[in-house]
């Protein structure tokens, strides 16, 4: 009986001590799970991946900086005609060397000139057109294209059209150091006096941004820069009537006409606008008899010659030229992509 009641109490006594070890450990979890929690509670938390996207709300959009008003020219400054572009030219290039925009002295004579090309399968169009209608003109070419196309740049001379400069890449000189804008003015007239064995007179330079280098490299390399004063801005495509109608408001005693050879319209624009010039009494000349005094007892202009008024007599017009024959001056085969800037000055070719 007393050994009984003993393994009882032994058993209760292991049962209490079982009860309290387990309690024990149930309150050592909650406490190391408050420390835990705690814990993460005062760590920074970090952004958790999810599968789901959450969409984040935008600020409200800022309203664009405003351009400021357009402000006139300040002294010293050039605004071209139809040109969004400003030239900068000191009072002390004002003073000495200048860029001919059009002939003071030129009488009622005005020049027709041709940037960009030459275009192989147009050039040939537009030397056929100022043949038949006895129209001399002068051509700006792009070098690359002229090194690649070196026939039809000598067609021009043989025509007896002027070929000038227009420089190397068609980039913007403006922007480029003296010895990038003398590389590539030498770079080009070393091509063109190969070609057509001249020294080249005349430089225009592409989108027509002269500054104080462009200026002084030029004349050192004895090449006149040239502008112009009227632009019917054809490289919008405005379509002949409208081309021809934007010259004739423009034009005046001595002026220097900008037209593109690769712009649609303009081919087909050119007889008309040759014969509406001499209409209303200009002459046709180049750069060359434009900027030479005219003569005291010349006309006030020319009659058009025979053939012309035979043909005048038929409804002429030009074959058409469509969106897709025109190309870039870079585009159109010239075998070279132009840098996207001007970075650093171009070795000079040998000399020959």
């Amino acid at each position: 009986m007393q050994g009984s009641r003993k393994v009882a109490v032994t058993g209760q006594a292991l049962l209490s001590r079982r009860w309290q070890v387990l309690a024990g450990s149930l309150l050592l979890c909650l406490f190391l799970s408050a420390l835990v929690y705690t814990w993460a509670q005062l760590k920074p938390q970090k952004p958790v991946p999810s599968s789901t996207a959450v969409k984040m709300i935008a600020p409200p959009p800022t309203e664009p900086p405003q351009a400021p008003p357009s402000a006139a020219p300040t002294p010293g400054e050039i605004l071209l005609p139809g040109d969004t572009l400003k030239h900068p030219v000191s009072p002390s290039e004002a003073k000495g060397v200048k860029p001919f925009y059009r002939a003071a002295e030129g009488g009622k004579r005005v020049a027709l000139t041709f940037d960009d090309g030459p275009y192989p399968g147009l050039t040939e169009r537009y030397l056929a057109v100022l043949e038949r209608m006895h129209a001399p003109a002068t051509f700006f070419v792009i070098g690359c294209r002229a090194e690649r196309y070196p026939h039809l740049v000598k067609l021009m001379r043989e025509k007896g059209h002027e070929v000038g400069s227009h420089s190397w890449w068609h980039a913007n000189l403006g922007r480029a150091t003296k010895e990038e804008v003398r590389s590539d003015l030498v770079r080009t007239a070393r091509v063109l006096e190969g070609i057509t064995g001249e020294p080249v007179k005349f430089f225009r330079p592409p989108y027509g941004a002269v500054n104080s280098g462009v200026l002084e490299i030029a004349e050192e390399l004895g090449e006149k820069v040239v502008l112009w004063d009227v632009d019917p801005r054809d490289w919008t495509n405005p379509g002949p009537q409208t081309m021809v109608k934007r010259v004739l408001s423009q034009v005046r005693d001595g002026s220097i006409i900008l037209l593109h050879e690769g712009r649609p319209g303009t081919l087909e624009a050119l007889p008309t606008l040759i014969r509406e010039l001499r209409n209303r009494g200009y002459e046709l000349v180049t750069l060359s008899e434009l900027l030479q005094p005219a003569p005291e007892k010349k006309k006030a202009g020319i009659s058009m010659p025979a053939e012309e008024k035979a043909e005048a007599k038929k409804e002429h017009t030009a074959p058409s030229v469509t969106e897709a024959t025109y190309q870039s001056p870079l585009e159109a085969g010239a075998g070279e992509k132009a840098p996207p800037a001007l970075r650093s000055p171009e070795p000079l070719p040998p000399r020959r």
